[in-house]
């Protein structure tokens, strides 16, 4: 995992986006991403959606919105 790559900060992105707490899927110290999946329920309804948050060395890391 690079040293500039952060757990804490990658998870805040993504509960900000969403507007819910988040859970890590993936956290594994040996690779360039992590992934998040987040879920709340509103009447009937549960709503579940995740994220990757994947490394980039030249420039903002990315953030893959999947539903």
């Amino acid at each position: 995992m690079p040293e500039d790559f952060n757990y804490s900060e990658s998870k805040q992105a993504v509960e900000d986006f969403y507007g819910v707490p988040c859970e890590s899927t993936v956290n594994d110290t040996y690779g360039d991403y992590y992934k998040f999946e987040c879920s709340q329920t509103q009447g009937n309804y549960t709503y579940t959606a995740g994220a990757v948050v994947q490394y980039n060395e030249s420039g903002p890391d990315e953030v893959d919105i999947y539903g």
